[in-house]
């Protein structure tokens, strides 16, 4: 029989004020982001549509820095204004395991338990068949 771990996130409402979700932010692409990650749309019972991407979906990792980089589908976007936003968000982002993606929100998935996320190894009562 196969290994196996199961871990679940509870990502809770005040999510956004403990700074685990944000816009969209203008420079990313977000229509070929949904049509590159097709198979990972999940279609929630009030008819929108949001994306569950784990952070190698839009992130890659930078040896020489050693963090995390964007590797998002983008757009043109002028202004060092944006530059700015996208070095601030990056910092943002460094902690996050998964992302829950939709046309004008983003909410953050971190690796552990913290503030708007709880994160459980497989609960108690699940069978372990």
């Amino acid at each position: 029989m196969p290994a196996r771990s199961t871990r679940v996130y509870v990502v809770k409402q005040d999510a956004e004020q403990v700074g685990l979700a944000f816009a969209v932010p203008p420079w990313w692409d977000v229509e070929r982001l949904f049509e590159a990650n097709a198979n990972r749309r999940i279609a929630l019972p009030d008819g929108r549509e949001v994306l569950l991407l784990d952070w190698t979906c839009i992130l890659d990792f930078d040896l020489k820095t050693g963090k995390r980089a964007w590797d998002v589908p983008e757009r043109e976007a002028e202004g060092c204004e944006t530059q700015d936003q996208r070095e601030a968000l990056l910092d943002v982002v460094q902690e996050a395991e998964w992302f829950v993606i939709e046309q004008e929100r983003v909410w953050i998935v971190p690796e552990q338990p913290r503030p708007g996320c709880d994160v459980f190894q497989e609960p108690p009562w699940w069978s372990s068949c």
